[in-house]
């Protein structure tokens, strides 16, 4: 934005405006404001999408997009879903549509696929985190 960039270009990884080039565009930070759009459009994902995109689009493309566009339907969908399931059956019911969004050979998706594996074996939390930051960190892992 410094250089002129205007939203969305702000985020978009190929832009070429005086050799500008945002290497920050996968970063997670407009998921952390995003959510809140998902309040704003209780049981449409499609429109909470809609109004999301512009901001989140600001500082985030690719799997950063994807995550928060993730998080943004869950929240979209919390007032939607059937309250007679347990807690456990609603989130996990949230989770599987939010999982829709994010595209089969991305990133998010595997990591997600990943985590979701360990929660499904019973792998205890502190377990699970700490193969996260292995296969993420440490071994760079599913790119």
């Amino acid at each position: 934005m410094l250089e002129g960039v205007v939203p969305p270009a702000t985020s978009d990884p190929m832009i070429t405006k005086d050799s500008i080039y945002d290497n920050y565009h996968e970063m997670i930070d407009a998921q952390l404001t995003t959510e809140i759009f998902g309040f704003f459009a209780p049981s449409r994902p499609d429109v909470a999408l809609k109004m999301a995109k512009m901001p989140i689009q600001t500082t985030a493309r690719e799997n950063a997009q994807w995550i928060s566009e993730f998080y943004v339907i869950m929240y979209s969908l919390a007032s939607y879903v059937d309250q007679t399931l347990s807690k456990k059956e609603q989130t996990q019911w949230m989770a599987t549509e939010a999982r829709k969004r994010l595209p089969e050979d991305s990133y998010a998706a595997k990591m997600y696929d990943f985590v979701k594996g360990r929660y499904d074996a019973n792998v205890p939390w502190e377990q699970a985190r700490d193969a996260v930051y292995t296969r993420y960190q440490v071994n760079q892992e599913d790119g």
